[in-house]
């Protein structure tokens, strides 16, 4: 594998002078978006400059499209400031939705904007903040999706794409995941490349390796307890077992790395149009987290976005990310970046969350209301369509005719490829029924729709290694309101037959000092000093829920052949 890192020196060119070299005047008719970005640094915060021209076919007329809703986040629109029309003959005016403009200019006309982005989030790096534009005094983050304004198009329109990156402090350099050279990126390609693509710019350290022999540029900041070249690694090798299991190879990658704030342990990610960006907390590790993420969120790369549309209202979050973790754990093993038995042991972390879930049998419409707002039922999500993709992966191996649920990903990719299709919840039921059976109709109604228990799938679905065990597990139940206590530092909510109460905790309770609490294990003892009328005194419990009986896989190496295989093969 060939790497070349970038040196920085190479970069301290005035930048102005590399973009009018590179970029190439727009096409002299035809439709065309073209894009010239220029960083502001006046008083001390970070702005984007913007000048957006295009030309659209015979109309007069069109809509302009803000930044909206994207990752849970709303509002983006408010990162956006000052547009103004450049071009003559053209008016600018505001209708209802405040995520667009209406133009009206003569036909055939470019059309020439500019405005500025602008951070609408002050404060460090976390959670709140990932998704929206990352502007900061040494370098930014943004996305299609949270920075650019354009004509409202089909976003599968193809038409020349280019942006010119101009005026960079000296030392900066720049990324995107379209084509092109480092300051000047130009393409031919669907409006979507750029409304869902990835840009990156400032003191990032960019490298490119290649991957399935086509380049991917990996940009990093801040730092870390491993190298860029351990991380440039790890993440080519997860990139090119799903490359290999989609038999499929995009011309150009970016991935990006950045360091937050949140609390240690925290990992997120986000896929886009041939990209990826990644954030880690301090101490983050090379270990099995990371690599599920980065499993996970690359293979958002094809799923959804090769095998259709989400339709606008119900999406099939099971299949979009519960099918993408089934397949993140999997694609892991069998390129042996995790082993048999970590692989094992995640199985049985999954299925235990799953079983331990508090809101395990709600039905797929309170999953839909709430998968932005509330962790439980987007996990939910997750678990139940991973569930669903290893049962029906057994059934199709045991219909004896070679195939897996990997032909039947393959097979909806292909289908896309020629046809529009939606992903709804009948057309992915039409469509697995053809490899799984009829039964998949009853088992979305039954685990998504009505939310049933779903058994853990047989063992048979993982080899002769593997034996079945049955657990006695508990739920999380603090059995207090943790946030008030947190908050207040007072009891309330005492839920009545929790271990809390059995403990001797009351309502009312001054909280004097407490134990670190971590959230969501049950294993992990509470340990308060609370002072009530009668004085003060120690309490300590498991913050355990009713127990439940809940079956676990285990290998054991003597049942199967010498070495233990754990998978099938993989089909052809």
């Amino acid at each position: 594998m060939s790497r070349r890192v970038l040196a920085l020196s190479l970069l301290l060119l005035f930048c102005t002078l590399c973009a009018a070299e590179n970029c190439a005047a727009p096409p002299q008719s035809g439709p065309f978006l073209a894009y010239s970005i220029e960083p502001d640094l006046a008083g001390g915060k970070l702005t984007l400059r913007v000048e957006v021209s295009f030309r659209l076919k015979s109309t007069r007329n069109a809509d302009l499209q803000l930044p909206t809703d994207w990752e849970g986040n709303g509002a983006l629109n408010k990162s956006i400031h000052d547009v103004e029309v450049l071009s003559s003959h053209t008016t600018l005016s505001e209708v209802a939705d405040p995520a667009k403009r209406h133009l009206t200019f003569p036909s055939g006309q470019v059309v020439h904007l500019r405005y500025q982005v602008a951070s609408d989030r002050e404060g460090p790096l976390s959670s709140e903040n990932y998704f929206r534009p990352l502007l900061q005094k040494t370098y930014f983050q943004v996305a299609g999706r949270n920075f650019l304004v354009y004509p409202s198009l089909p976003e599968h329109e193809v038409l020349p794409l280019s942006f010119e990156w101009r005026n960079f402090p000296a030392g900066w350099v720049v990324a995107s995941s379209l084509n092109g050279g480092q300051f000047c990126q130009q393409e031919t390609a669907p409006l979507l490349r750029a409304s869902n693509g990835l840009f990156v710019g400032g003191d990032f350290r960019i490298h490119e390796v290649l991957v399935s022999g086509k380049p991917v540029h990996v940009a990093i900041r801040g730092t870390w307890g491993f190298s860029d070249d351990a991380f440039v690694e790890l993440a080519s090798k997860v990139l090119n077992a799903e490359r290999g299991f989609w038999r499929d190879s995009a011309p150009y990658y970016l991935i990006s790395l950045l360091s937050s704030d949140d609390t240690q342990g925290s990992y997120a990610g986000a896929a886009l149009e041939n990209s990826f960006t990644m954030f880690m907390s301090g101490g983050a590790a090379l270990d099995f987290d990371m690599k599920l993420v980065l499993a996970h969120e690359m293979f958002h790369s094809w799923n959804p976005a090769r095998l259709g549309e989400l339709p606008e209202s119900n999406p099939p979050y099971w299949f979009v990310e519960g099918f993408t973790d089934y397949y993140a754990r999997l694609l892991l093993v069998r390129a042996g970046l995790i082993t048999s038995g970590e692989y094992i042991h995640e199985l049985n972390a999954f299925y235990y969350r799953y079983r331990t879930s508090a809101v395990i049998q709600a039905n797929d419409e309170s999953v839909q209301r709430h998968f932005y707002s509330d962790q439980d039922f987007q996990q939910l999500a997750y678990q139940r369509g991973g569930l669903l993709a290893q049962m029906w992966d057994l059934r199709i191996r045991r219909r004896n005719n070679g195939k897996s649920l990997d032909d039947a990903m393959i097979d909806l990719r292909d289908h896309a490829s020629t046809r529009e299709q939606i992903l709804t919840e009948p057309f992915l039921t039409n469509h697995f029924s053809q490899f799984a059976g009829i039964e998949i109709r009853e088992e979305l109604r039954d685990y998504i729709d009505q939310g049933a228990i779903i058994p853990l799938p047989p063992t048979t679905a993982l080899g002769p290694c593997v034996a079945l065990r049955e657990d006695v597990m508990y739920g999380y139940d603090p059995g207090v309101d943790m946030e008030a206590l947190a908050n207040s530092r007072v009891v309330s909510a005492v839920r009545s037959g929790s271990a809390a109460e059995k403990a001797g905790i009351r309502n009312g309770q001054i909280v004097l000092e407490r134990s670190e609490i971590r959230s969501g294990d049950p294993n992990s003892a509470i340990s308060l000093t609370v002072r009530d009328a009668t004085g003060e005194k120690a309490v300590t419990y498991f913050p355990r829920g009713p127990a439940i009986h809940v079956a676990q896989y285990q290998m054991d190496v003597n049942k199967g052949a010498a070495p233990c295989d754990l998978r099938p093969p993989t089909p052809e």
